[in-house]
Parts: C-alpha cells; sequence; structure tokens
C-alpha cells in the first residue's frame, strides 16, 4: 500500500508531453479560448506574495521572491515547465491518477554555465522573440491571456491563475468575464483548488507566463531515477535539445539593472549567451509620453520616481534576422506588449516645479514598437482588446473578480468560435526526432540525479 511519502516522494518527477496541435481558430468578435490541456510549450515563473505580504509587510503587487523550481524549491531565475494534466501518480500509487499537473525544470537563467551577472535576481515577466498570436492580439482576433497578484487570493478566496478575455466584447455566459478562467488553481493537497493547476507543488502566485514552445518528453520516473529534462535541456545544457523556449524575460526592480527585458541564447553559436533587450530608459520614456499625454507642454516624471517603473508582464515580436534565433538588439520593427507594476510619480513643469501626479495602477497593457533607431524612437498605446482599452480607467479586478489590479503575465492563445484556422508553430520538430536518442545516450553516460 502506498504511503503518504511515496507520494509526496513521487511528487515532480512526472510530466505528460501535451500532443501538438496543428491549428488555431481565430476571428474578429470570436469567443472563448483554446484550452490549457492543449495547449503545448507552457511554462511559468513564480512568486511567493503570501510571504511577501503577510510575513515580511511588503506590498505583494510590487515585490517578488522566490522563483521555484519543479519541486517547489526556491531558486532565483528558475522557470518551470508544466502539462496542464492530470498526473499519471496518485495517492494509490503509479496509475492511480494524481490531481494536478505534471512540472519539469524549464531554463534555469541563473545557473552559473550562462555566467549571468544578476543571478539571485527574480524573473517577473517572460516572452519569446516571436511570441505566436502577438499580433492577432494586438489586432483583437485572438484570445488574450493574464495573470493578476495574488492568485490564491490574500482573503482566501482562490480564483485562478490564469483568466483570459477573448475578443468578443459581449459575454453570453451566467456569470459574464468573472468565469473566463483559463488555468485553474491546484486541487488538494497542492492549493485550494480544483486542479490540475500548474504544479502538483504548491504555486502560490504566477507571475510569468510562455505557451507555444517546445515540449518536454513524457516520463514517470520511480524515486532516485533521474530526469530526463535538466533545467530545461534533454539531459542538460549541451547535452540535447532545448525543451522550453522562453527566451526573453524581465527581472523585479528593472532600475537596479538598467534594463527591462533580457534575450537568452537558447541554441546556436551564441548558446547560453545573456545580453540586455529593451533598456529601462525606452519603458520610462514610454510611460512617460503616455501618461503625460495632453498634459501640455514642457512637462516630465519626477526623476525620482522613475526607479518604481518596473515591467510586470511581457510579450515580444522581435523581426530583426539572425542566425542563432536571438537578436541582441532593441531595433526598429521590434514590439513589446508590457504591464507595469503600479506606481505614482510627480509631474515637474520646466522649471522644475511640482505641479500635480500620475499613476498607473497595474492593470494597463501597453503595446511599444520600436520606429526608428536610438532612444524615443518608438510609438506607444494602450492595448485595445475584447472592445475596451486596457488602459487606467479599465477596471480589472472588478470585470474579472480578483483582489488586485495589477496584471503579472500576459500571453495569448486561440478562440473557440472563429471562422479563420491558422497554423500553429511546430513544437520544434528537432527535440521530438531526438528526443529517444538523446535520453539512451545521457541514460548510458550515466548523469546524476537532480531535484
Amino acid at each position: 500500500m502506498a504511503t503518504a511519502c511515496s507520494a509526496v516522494c513521487h511528487a515532480g518527477d512526472y510530466y505528460t508531453t501535451v500532443p501538438f496541435l496543428p491549428t488555431v481558430k481565430i476571428g474578429p468578435d470570436a469567443a472563448g479560448a483554446t484550452p490549457a490541456r492543449e495547449v503545448y510549450g507552457k511554462e511559468y515563473s513564480h512568486t511567493d506574495w503570501f510571504t511577501a505580504a503577510t510575513v515580511l509587510g511588503l506590498d505583494p503587487n510590487l515585490v517578488n521572491i522566490e522563483d521555484h523550481d519543479a519541486f517547489a524549491t526556491p531558486d532565483p531565475l528558475q522557470v518551470v515547465s508544466w502539462d496542464g494534466l492530470p498526473g499519471p501518480y496518485g495517492p494509490l500509487g503509479p496509475g492511480s491518477g494524481g490531481p494536478n499537473s505534471g512540472s519539469v525544470d524549464a531554463f534555469d537563467f541563473g545557473s552559473p554555465t550562462y555566467s549571468f551577472e544578476h543571478r539571485e535576481g527574480q524573473i517577473d515577466a517572460l516572452a519569446n522573440r516571436g511570441d505566436f498570436l502577438f499580433r492577432q492580439v494586438t489586432d483583437n482576433t485572438a484570445t488574450l491571456l493574464f495573470s493578476v497578484t495574488a492568485d490564491l487570493g490574500i482573503s482566501g478566496a482562490a480564483k485562478a491563475h490564469v483568466h483570459f478575455e477573448d475578443p468578443d466584447p459581449v459575454d453570453l455566459s451566467p456569470t459574464g468575464d468573472v468565469a473566463d478562467v483559463w488555468a485553474v488553481i491546484e486541487a488538494p493537497p497542492a492549493g485550494p483548488g480544483l486542479g490540475p493547476g500548474v504544479n502538483h507543488h504548491v504555486v502560490e502566485d504566477l507571475d510569468a507566463l510562455e505557451v507555444w514552445g517546445a515540449e518536454p518528453p513524457t516520463h514517470n520516473r520511480p524515486a532516485g531515477i533521474p530526469t530526463p529534462v535538466v533545467e530545461g535541456y534533454i539531459g542538460g545544457f549541451g547535452v540535447g535539445p532545448a525543451t522550453a523556449d522562453a527566451n526573453r524575460f524581465s527581472l523585479d526592480v528593472d532600475a537596479a539593472t538598467g534594463v527591462s527585458v533580457f534575450a537568452f541564447s537558447a541554441s546556436g553559436p551564441s548558446a547560453g549567451l545573456i545580453t540586455p533587450w529593451i533598456p529601462h530608459s525606452e519603458i520610462v520614456a514610454a510611460v512617460e509620453s503616455l501618461l503625460l499625454s495632453g498634459m501640455g507642454d514642457g512637462l516630465r516624471l519626477d526623476p525620482e520616481s522613475l526607479h518604481l517603473i518596473d515591467v510586470d508582464g511581457t510579450m515580444a515580436s522581435d523581426v530583426e534576422p539572425d542566425l542563432d534565433h536571438t537578436s541582441l538588439s532593441w531595433g526598429p520593427g521590434d514590439e513589446l506588449l508590457f504591464t507595469v507594476d503600479p506606481f505614482t510619480a510627480g509631474v515637474i513643469d520646466a522649471s522644475g516645479a511640482v505641479i500635480g501626479s500620475v499613476f498607473m495602477d497595474g492593470g494597463e497593457i501597453m503595446h511599444l514598437s520600436k520606429t526608428g533607431l536610438g532612444p524615443g524612437a518608438f510609438a506607444v498605446s494602450y492595448l485595445s482588446h475584447g472592445g475596451h482599452l486596457w488602459d487606467t480607467a479599465f477596471d480589472v479586478s472588478g470585470t474579472f473578480g480578483y483582489e488586485f489590479e495589477d496584471v503579472d503575465a500576459l500571453e495569448a492563445v486561440g478562440t473557440l468560435t472563429g471562422d479563420i484556422d491558422i497554423p500553429t508553430p511546430e513544437p520544434s520538430s528537432a527535440v521530438l526526432a531526438v528526443v529517444g536518442a538523446a535520453i539512451a545516450g545521457w541514460r548510458r553516460r550515466g548523469k546524476p540525479a537532480v531535484a
């Protein structure tokens, strides 16, 4: 008879490959969302808002702590892949059906392998350089995915890890937009929700999201046997192909590094290289442009407030061609959808006098397009989606039924009723072709167990 320990000790050791979905539907006024169980290549980052808010007395809207690995062990800069399917290992042993999602480590940007100078940082946004459905979500023909601060609810009212808004401005469901949940909270004992969630360990708050990437192989290993996936690669970096694709990320407190979005090269000649992509100064200028629009000439934000502007959720479109699938520069034609942490800033006139203040509540989604070379060459606007602007006036918490306005993750999926079928990106056919051989060779080399 399986003991509680056997079930718990096995947890973290399984993942089920999500089958390739060749097409999704899109369309203006289309409704619904491609279900999480059908979307492949899902990755998330974690923050422990509960400890931040209740133990450390910090504002969970502003502070990210405890990125974690697939076992829910704190690990700075670690991303986790999740299948969104009920697991193969339940309370009665193998085959009895676990309630919650399989998971395995994706990229670890803090690995010594990459020589990243900010290895104690915390991830608060993920993207791929060519996010699928980026243009469709900006055109309001695809469904927007988003997460908000404190998934489990400060008051204990657990709702969802990820919500969705479809292009249709009229929601015909009995409870309206409140019911449009995409990824539920984990079932007990991992969480207080309905399962399968995004892990079979506790996820306090999903604070970054990436989908439509490569898929890890199915595995259900006994305790003590190494997992085939090590930090986003079959057998580890330099051994086999990547099983993840989040190659754009943001750290908490952009002002500390001067960078709002970093680029990671997952493969090719510069594999393992992490470099700045979008400088913090460009995000600051874009936000300042939006906030001060129409207020008159010669105004600027108080320089003492600019460090508060911190990217919190992203989707990316990097069009600059290159050989190794990673662009190292933010250049003409590149685009970003982004949110920021809530902040308030003073407004200064040409004489240097403070004449008032402006703020963002964190629920704004902004669309930034690089239009030329050099700083300040950009166009920026609020995203128009679902029949409204995602600006400060839009009530995120009231519309969707959450405790906070702060949107901390962005992505996109297809709809259910659209009249246009478009092909999805193949989840790295090279990965699928060599998975069996790579795993076999890696096992022969006797890689050590990882946790």
